[in-house]
């Protein structure tokens, strides 16, 4: 089975305009990107979360900064957003460009990614990526936000009628956007997880005997036909670009016709990760305009 993410996409947009009609709230939602550098692959993505915040009938607003920008003046403008109430969620497109990362210093932290997410104000931190909601999806509080990403492959594990329980997820790549968020959830699902990463030798040795196998490494076909049996469940996150052309981390034309299902690149979880973006987008609306806060869930 090659699974379709555009197919699995409308049904989270129908779930979001049902959240939506629940509440009456005066105005439209809107988010605010905030994108430092000029990346190809980075302006593409948020050029399609603002189509899609336009087909929805939402608003959206690009801020670009330069690499060379000091980062006090990406947070200041943060905080901007953060007392703005027309702003419902703001999100930092990532990575960061390395000369930004290399030019700056921040005080009492090494990370200054962590340094910039965490001047977000959680309730407007549709990406999840704030200490405050990591912290809440992993004491399973629901008022919090959960990275899109992670959000779209469990939904997808849903949708193909995937029980976790007692099976063996083998996750690739440990980043807060993709990996540990997966992971916490596969975890409530009961699953039994090993999450690796680029200090492992032998990644074969595990994933030959996962149910599922999620990748998100980004390189290109880390996983051909010889690491897996024929009834694992492929789930590929990763994504490479190479003379213009996107790459998952799965040897697509090997496994397509192998294992039971695979999701392709492009066309797989992308597609979903930009809903459950305009899901968190829609839950922030509601959350920070309505009096019953604790109720959107």
């Amino acid at each position: 089975m090659v699974i379709n993410g555009k197919t699995i996409a409308e049904e989270v947009y129908s779930e979001l305009q049902t959240l939506l009609d629940r509440y009456d709230v005066p105005r439209k939602p809107k988010i605010a990107i905030l994108l430092i550098g000029n990346r190809e692959d980075s302006l593409k993505y948020i050029k399609g979360k603002m189509r899609k915040c336009e087909e929805l009938g939402f608003l959206s607003e690009l801020l670009q900064f330069d690499e060379t920008s000091d980062v006090h003046d990406v947070v200041k403008q943060i905080d901007v957003l953060n007392h703005d109430e027309s702003i419902d969620g703001i999100l930092v497109q990532m990575p960061l460009p390395y000369l930004f990362i290399e030019k700056n210093k921040v005080p009492h932290t090494e990370s200054v990614t962590r340094y910039i997410l965490d001047s977000i104000d959680p309730n407007k931190d549709i990406d999840g990526l704030t200490a405050t909601n990591i912290g809440k999806y992993v004491a399973h509080d629901k008022t919090g936000f959960i990275p899109a990403t992670a959000q779209g492959v469990m939904k997808i594990l849903q949708y193909i009628s995937i029980d976790l329980t007692g099976k063996h997820v083998v996750i690739i790549g440990r980043s807060l956007i993709v990996g540990k968020p997966i992971a916490q959830l596969c975890l409530e699902k009961n699953a039994g997880v090993t999450m690796l990463h680029s200090h492992v030798s032998d990644i074969s040795y595990y994933t030959m005997s996962a149910d599922v196998i999620i990748l998100a490494a980004g390189k290109p076909n880390l996983l051909n036909r010889e690491m897996v049996h024929d009834q694992a469940v492929v789930i590929d996150v990763g994504i490479s670009v190479t003379d213009g052309k996107l790459y998952g981390d799965a040897d697509f034309s090997q496994l397509q016709d192998y294992v039971k299902a695979i999701t392709p690149v492009p066309g797989g979880v992308g597609p979903l990760t930009i809903a459950y973006i305009m899901y968190n987008l829609g839950k922030a609306y509601i959350y920070n305009n309505d009096s019953t806060k604790n109720s959107v869930s």
